[in-house]
């Protein structure tokens, strides 16, 4: 279970590859949810944290054209995964991908109008720092979407006692608290998913869409 949840935080070595299909299987009806509640739109500059294998790429550009997409990932086999897979959008100059060491983003101020991550949230170890650094990379107006696995179902799962720190909305709030951004709205969905032994489970997710204030 405590490689597991390394893993999930951050895949690499011989089991990186694998981890990283089952989490795009797992999560993307989060991934999903997390994207059509930014309501992208033609023009948009986008940066996903902790994009994964990026195998649902292709998905986002065909649903929005003229889109520029941006990935931060800390797991440098999951940068060289989403190079690969998407190559053809990072030759064609509509995606980009960046590794860095969890703290400071490698982007401008205000340079950026959309912002989504799925299921990272529980791995930030600075979490207001983090959120301080969102900030600062989106523009004036622009939304943040996080998306979480709810913390009254992640704390039944064994792996989460490993790393994990588990948020609900009292929790997202006291996070948002003082950072400059507001809460749009927080929406929570229940999927059935597929377990670690095949038997279907129900997973409760929330995600948190934030706007950007003028000033922190």
């Amino acid at each position: 279970m405590r490689n597991l949840a390394a893993q999930l935080r951050q895949p690499g070595g011989t089991d990186g590859l694998a981890v990283a299909d089952m989490m795009h299987a797992s999560n993307i009806g989060m991934t999903r949810h997390a994207i059509e509640t930014l309501d992208l739109q033609s023009g948009d500059i986008i940066l996903e944290l902790g994009h994964g294998n990026g195998a649902h790429l292709t998905e986002v550009f065909q649903k929005v054209d003229k889109l520029l997409y941006q990935g931060l990932d800390i797991s440098p086999l999951m940068h060289e995964e989403a190079m690969r897979l998407n190559s053809n959008w990072v030759a064609e100059n509509k995606a980009a991908f960046y590794l860095y060491e969890g703290r400071q983003m490698p982007f401008e101020d205000e340079s950026v109008d959309k912002i989504f991550t799925v299921n990272t949230i529980y791995f930030w170890e600075d979490p207001k720092l983090t959120l301080s650094e969102l900030y600062r990379i989106l523009r004036v107006g622009g939304k943040l979407a996080i998306t979480f696995g709810q913390k009254s179902f992640m704390e039944n799962l064994p792996f989460t006692r490993f790393g994990f720190t588990l948020y609900d909305r009292e929790s997202i709030e006291q996070l948002v608290d003082g950072s400059g951004f507001s809460i749009v709205s927080v929406e929570n969905r229940q999927e059935t998913i597929s377990g670690k032994d095949g038997e279907p489970v129900e997973r409760v997710f929330s995600t948190a869409l934030l706007e950007r204030a003028s000033q922190p």
